[in-house]
């Protein structure tokens, strides 16, 4: 982590020298200020913004749409505002009790998100998109709102901070100040409420997949295999390769790559999985010759192969274990078993319960597919879980992408998770957020002058503030510490 922060350091510091070193050239510089200026960007230590009016024709056509329409659409905006500053408080108070409770809930609640911590590189092209979506409609919605309520709207544009990409709008601060406060709190709330829809369409995008989908995808006959990492146990000829479609692993059943997760997690959970086979060819083929022990107390039997594997039965439900070294995958062609009473069910031969003798954390797996023999894994469950990519949908032809629903899935869950928080946290009553504008609106508009004056409802609006902005930052602190000590 620490290395990608001084890279990520080291950019910005040049990015910096170089903007200082071009502004100061008494050859380039005058060039350099007017192309800043006349492409409306602005570049400091760590942040580059762009500005632009571009957007002003367009954005004032949607404001002044439908004015009736526009009024009740960001009246229901303001209510909802209200209601997300109340809740957003509530929230932190939360995450702050759990977390102190040692609760692992609480993760579920708030977590920072953190490029090569908790958010894989490969994750990253999600990460910028929904960052700038969500950003851009959040401020499309003030701007909106702005230009409804006879606002005049400056300007849009984008920024970067360190590797953090938003958006923001510029609007006539005279104007704002002048309107009342119901209709300010139309425009503070705005950008909140539409992140919350924004949310609430890409939640029904998500779930009605299924049925959208059906045309091109089949659902629920397998989890489609969409990616092998190259590090991964089962990857090579042997192994599993994107196109193949998992159907069972260990006798559990895989219809949907919810069914994948799940069947790993049974694993994990659950005893161990056996097969039936003979005592008498079990004696026959064992070519087991000494035992060694390891110190987490398992048992190897084997010398170094690639297709024999150590098991362990006992006789009579004994429990004096013994031991045999056998081919893998002859011994996982018999009927399954979790103990010898399993293989009662074969009276005329005398059967015996063969269970894999690995390490604690290591488990065999079988994994039944389209493309061949089962693929036999020896080992962690969770490596191969998250080595292997899965899709519930499976191409109805060649022609069809199978990236594609799960490029659309990826895109809906991280604008869910961001524009949803982006719609209860950017309402913290918290200085610099929407919150602290939200709050002295609602102040006003429900506290009138005969109950309290300007300065009083000011003083009030500080008090608040300053807890909300201690609240928040106590709740990013004590998360991150959560986060980098995990």
């Amino acid at each position: 982590m620490f290395e990608e922060v001084f890279v990520i350091f080291l950019i910005w510091l040049s990015a910096y020298f170089i903007d200082r070193f071009l502004k100061t050239s008494i050859k380039y510089g005058s060039r350099y200020l007017q192309f800043l200026d006349a492409a409306g960007l602005t570049v400091s230590l760590g942040q580059v913004r762009w500005f632009t009016t571009s957007f002003n024709r367009a954005i004032l056509r949607l404001g002044s749409a439908r004015p009736r329409l526009m009024k009740v659409w960001f009246g229901v905006g303001a209510v909802f505002g209200a209601v997300a500053l109340v809740v957003s408080v509530f929230l932190l108070i939360l995450v702050l009790k759990n977390t102190f409770l040692n609760d692992s809930d609480a993760d579920q609640v708030l977590t920072p998100v953190m490029p090569g911590v908790n958010l894989p590189v490969t994750q990253l092209v999600y990460y910028i998109l929904t960052l700038l979506v969500s950003g851009f409609v959040h401020e499309l919605g003030h701007a909106i709102a702005a230009v409804s309520e006879h606002v005049r709207l400056n300007g849009f544009g984008f920024f970067i901070m360190a590797i953090y990409p938003g958006a923001f709008v510029d609007l006539y601060t005279e104007h704002l100040q002048a309107i009342s406060a119901v209709r300010q709190l139309r425009i503070y709330c705005a950008g909140v409420w539409h992140n919350l829809v924004l949310a609430l369409i890409c939640a029904a995008i998500l779930y009605s997949m299924p049925i959208t989908m059906a045309p091109f995808y089949e659902i629920g006959q397998g989890a489609l295999v969409t990616s092998v990492a190259e590090d991964s146990p089962v990857s090579g000829p042997n192994g599993l390769s994107s196109g193949y479609i998992i159907r069972e692993v260990n006798r559990c059943h895989v219809r949907t790559a919810e069914d994948w997760s799940t069947c790993t997690n049974r694993i994990i959970n659950n005893r161990e999985l056996g097969n039936c086979m003979p005592l008498k060819k079990v004696l026959e083929l064992s070519t087991a010759e000494s035992l060694d022990t390891y110190d987490d107390g398992h048992v190897e039997c084997c010398n170094i192969s690639e297709s024999e594997l150590c098991f362990k039965y006992n006789l009579d439900n004994i429990t004096e274990l013994h031991y045999a070294c056998l081919s893998a995958r002859s011994t996982t062609s018999y009927p399954t078993c979790q103990t010898a009473v399993d293989c009662l069910s074969f009276p005329l031969t005398d059967m015996v319960c063969l269970i894999a003798s690995v390490d604690l954390t290591s488990k065999l797996m079988k994994v039944e597919h389209n493309g061949g023999p089962p693929v036999l894994y020896v080992g962690d469950p969770i490596l191969l879980h998250y080595s292997v990519g899965v899709s519930s949908y499976i191409p109805t032809d060649f022609m069809i992408p199978k990236h594609l629903p799960d490029i659309i899935e990826s895109i809906c869950k991280y604008m869910i998770s961001f524009s949803g928080a982006l719609a209860i946290l950017n309402v913290v009553p918290c200085y610099a957020l929407d919150g602290q504008w939200v709050l002295s609106s609602l102040v006003d508009f429900m506290i009138p002058d005969s109950l309290m004056s300007a300065n009083s409802r000011r003083l009030l609006c500080s008090v608040i503030l300053l807890l909300g902005s201690v609240l928040l930052g106590l709740t990013l602190l004590v998360s991150l510490w959560s986060l980098i000590n995990r």
